[in-house]
């Protein structure tokens, strides 16, 4: 969750990194590819389309045509782009040809990733896609759980996270609670209270928890989600604005109780 901290010492090994038109060693490649994912960690969206075209200019002069994970994975970064920008069918369409490479290699987090965003981008679509969200958000749960001896591993607990958004989507609150109280659980044990992907898991539970009919304990755990990201991601970032719309949606829904 400290994308800040992060962004600045991967943006400062990049200064001492070849020319992106050129062939480039694979660590360049892996970088500016890390760069991008962090950037879109700090919401800098405007800056992420730079960054994802300098990937893929790097991509292309050090592999050419030749398809590997990371071409995969700059697929994945433009679709997990436009999914946050509301660009559906670009997202779709990129993380779809993201998977088909992740599915061909094979390696199961690029494939368990690329489910978990399509997950989240079909959820509040109509009835056949959101039933496929929730298949894409059940196999990468299921995969994890199977490849990982750590069960309480933080990829764990984002299948969690993703499964419990769309059984919120869907209605389902009880199985949405118990996805969403796993997530939170091992987010808290892994990165503690203060953390800006604890933050989301409380942000999500502060959503179902106002489904439930509980308009003060969501909005208490609403505050938790906006403090948090307002101390970690920012006030700007669309993450803090979401809660802050969020929060006051709920207090206006309170104060008329």
């Amino acid at each position: 969750g400290e994308f800040a901290e992060a962004y600045k010492i991967a943006k400062h090994l990049q200064l001492f990194l070849p020319d992106p038109t050129k062939p480039a060693p694979y660590d360049r490649m892996i970088l500016v590819i890390t760069v991008s994912t962090v950037t879109i960690g700090l919401g800098k969206y405007d800056e992420v389309e730079k960054q994802v075209a300098l990937a893929g200019q790097v991509i292309r002069s050090t592999l050419g045509d030749k398809e590997s994970p990371a071409v995969g994975h700059h697929y994945f970064r433009i679709g997990r782009l436009f999914r946050l920008r509301g660009e559906f069918e670009k997202a779709k369409k990129n993380l779809e040809i993201s998977l088909d490479i992740a599915r061909r290699f094979p390696y199961f987090p690029d494939v368990c990733h690329n489910y978990n965003d399509l997950a989240l981008l079909l959820k509040d679509q109509p009835k056949e896609m959101a039933a496929q969200a929730l298949a894409y958000a059940e196999d990468a749960l299921r995969i994890f759980k199977e490849k990982m001896d750590d069960k309480d591993h933080p990829e764990i607990a984002q299948s969690h996270q993703t499964l419990g958004e769309v059984l919120l989507a869907q209605g389902d609150l009880v199985a949405a609670r118990e996805n969403l109280t796993k997530a939170l659980t091992i987010r808290q044990a892994k990165f503690g209270d203060a953390n800006s992907f604890t933050a989301e898991s409380l942000h999500t539970l502060a959503l179902l928890t106002a489904a439930e009919g509980n308009s003060q304990e969501a909005v208490e755990l609403m505050r938790q989600a906006l403090a948090i990201r307002e101390a970690k991601l920012g006030p700007a970032h669309p993450l803090t604005q979401a809660s802050r719309q969020q929060l006051a949606d709920l207090e206006q829904k309170l104060s008329q109780a």
